[in-house]
C-alpha cells in the first residue's frame, strides 16, 4: 500500500529524504510541491536528540525541528510524496517526537488538491515544545539550512513562500527576517 507524506522541514532536501526513506542517491523520488490550509510551520521543538548549533548564540539554544501547529489563518508548503509500508514505519520512527495526523494536499501550482495524506505535527502536550519566546530556542542550523535550500531548488517562488509562512518558536518572528537582521540570510541556502 502507498502512503501520501508532507515533508515541510528536512524532507525537502533530497537529500535527507532518500536517507530517511532508506533510499540511495540514485532513487528516484516523484515529489509534487504542495501547501496545505490551516497550519503554521514553525522551529518550536527541541530535540533531545539534536545537537545544538552556535551559529548565533553560545547558549546552545539552535537545536529546535521544524513542527507545524494548527492555525485556522495560516499556510505553509512543502513536498509530498508516496512511501510504502515500510518506509511508513521508517519515518513515523525518524518523527518520534510527533503524531501522523491526516490532512488535504493541494498543488503549490495551481491549487487543485492532490488528496489526503499525513503530515507529522507534535502534540501541544508535548514537553518538547518551546512557544514562549526566541530567546529560549533557535531552529538548529543545518535543519533551516537544508530546509530552505531545498525550498529554493523546487523554484524562487515556492522558497519565497517558504520564507513567508516559516516562522520561529514565538510564532511571530519569521525566520529569515530574524536571520536577515543579523546578516546571516545569504547563507541560509548554503548547503
Amino acid at each position: 500500500m502507498k502512503h501520501l507524506i508532507g515533508g515541510y522541514g528536512t524532507l525537502l532536501y533530497f537529500g535527507s529524504l532518500n536517507k530517511s526513506l532508506g533510499r540511495t542517491e540514485n532513487d528516484i523520488i516523484e515529489y509534487i510541491p504542495y501547501y496545505v490550509n490551516g497550519f503554521q510551520r514553525l522551529f518550536n521543538l527541541r530535540a533531545p536528540h539534536y545537537e545544538a548549533s552556535a551559529k548565533v548564540s553560545s547558549k546552545l539554544i539552535e537545536n529546535a525541528a521544524a513542527n507545524v501547529l494548527e492555525k485556522a489563518d495560516a499556510s505553509y508548503n512543502g513536498l509530498c510524496f508516496y512511501v510504502s509500508d515500510e518506509e511508513l514505519k521508517s519515518l513515523d520512527k525518524r518523527e518520534r517526537y510527533y503524531d501522523r495526523i491526516k490532512t488535504n494536499f493541494y498543488r503549490f501550482d495551481d491549487n487543485t488538491i492532490i488528496d489526503e495524506g499525513y503530515i507529522y505535527m507534535s502534540n501541544q502536550a508535548n514537553e518538547h515544545l518551546i512557544s514562549d519566546s526566541i530567546s529560549n530556542l533557535l531552529p538548529c542550523w543545518s535543519d533551516l539550512s537544508m530546509a530552505r535550500t531545498g525550498a529554493y531548488l523546487v523554484s524562487s517562488k515556492f522558497g519565497e513562500f517558504y520564507d513567508k509562512t516559516t516562522f520561529l518558536a514565538d510564532g511571530k518572528t519569521l525566520a529569515v527576517d530574524y536571520y536577515r537582521s543579523l546578516g546571516l540570510d545569504g547563507e541560509l541556502n548554503m548547503i
